[in-house]
């Protein structure tokens, strides 16, 4: 190591109040589930238990739900 700080990715200063602030926005733009994680889903036995964290509206939980047995899905934003 040569006594130089790490540099810290953007999503890692974020503070939970920047995610609050921009979390109703955040959901209403971003609805549509993204492809290559419903084909992860619909790859997963159907007896899977799958867990979504940061999981915001639910836009991947929701159809998850209806390939595998039990979807856990959480968010720690507050939403207006």
């Amino acid at each position: 190591m040569t006594g130089r700080a790490k540099r810290k990715e953007s999503w890692e200063v974020e503070s939970p109040e920047t995610w609050d602030r921009i979390s109703k926005s955040f959901a209403h733009t971003r609805q549509k589930p993204w492809t290559q994680v419903l084909d992860f889903v619909k790859s997963l036995p159907a007896d899977s238990v799958l867990l979504d964290l940061g999981s915001g509206n639910g836009r991947h939980a929701i159809p998850a739900a209806s390939h595998v047995k039990k979807v856990v899905a959480a968010d720690g934003a507050i939403q207006g």
